[in-house]
C-alpha cells in the first residue's frame, strides 16, 4: 500500500522531470512539519511553472498525472489516493516562499516545505479565524523566527498583516 512518502516521491519526480520548475508543500500539511495544527485532508503545493505571457498553463501537470495513472477529482490530483492541490505560486510572497523552502525529511524523502514564517503570513493574509489559529500555533510553538518574519513582511509590504498576528497573540 502506498504511503505519504510515496506521494512526496511522486512530487519530487514531477520536479525532476521538469514538469514544474520547483514546488513546495504549503498549507496545513506544511504546518504539520513545524507544529501540531488543525487537521487537513489534502496536500497543498505551490508550484513554479514556465509562464507564457500572462497565462500559466498547468496542462503539463495533468498530462504527467494521467500518464502515471493518477486521477483528477474536483481541484485535486489523486496521487496514490491522496488529494494534492496544485497552486501556481505566481509572484510575491508565494513565489518567495517556494524559492526559499526548507528541505525536510519525511520517512527518508527530502520534501521542500514552505518556511513557517511564510506560512504564518500566508495564513494571516488569507484571513479567517481558522487560518489565524494556524499562524498563532506556529508562532506559539517556537517554530518562527520573528525577526525573519518581520523582514519578510517588510519585503512584501505585509507589515499590517504581521501587526495583526501580533495583536491576536496578545489577546
Amino acid at each position: 500500500m502506498p504511503t505519504i512518502a510515496d506521494v512526496y516521491r511522486a512530487l519530487n519526480a514531477m520536479a525532476e522531470e521538469k514538469v514544474v520548475e520547483k514546488y513546495a508543500v504549503c498549507g496545513g500539511t506544511a504546518a504539520l512539519f513545524y507544529a501540531e495544527t488543525l487537521r487537513t485532508y489534502d496536500i497543498d503545493i505551490f508550484v513554479l511553472m514556465e509562464q507564457r505571457g500572462l497565462l500559466v498553463d498547468i496542462g503539463s501537470i495533468y498530462r504527467w498525472a494521467r500518464h502515471r495513472g493518477y486521477k483528477v477529482h474536483q481541484e485535486h490530483l489523486l496521487i496514490h489516493t491522496v488529494p494534492v492541490q496544485i497552486i501556481d505560486a505566481g509572484a510575491g510572497l508565494e513565489l518567495d516562499a517556494v524559492r526559499t523552502a526548507n528541505f525536510l525529511d519525511y520517512d527518508g524523502v527530502s520534501v521542500p516545505v514552505v518556511k513557517p514564517e511564510y506560512l504564518a503570513l500566508l495564513y494571516a493574509k488569507a484571513g479567517g479565524r481558522h487560518r489565524m489559529t494556524r499562524a498563532l500555533d506556529l508562532l506559539e510553538n517556537g517554530s518562527i523566527n520573528e525577526n525573519l518574519l518581520g523582514q519578510i513582511a517588510e519585503k512584501h509590504n505585509l507589515e499590517a498583516v504581521w501587526r495583526k498576528i501580533q495583536r491576536e497573540r496578545e489577546k
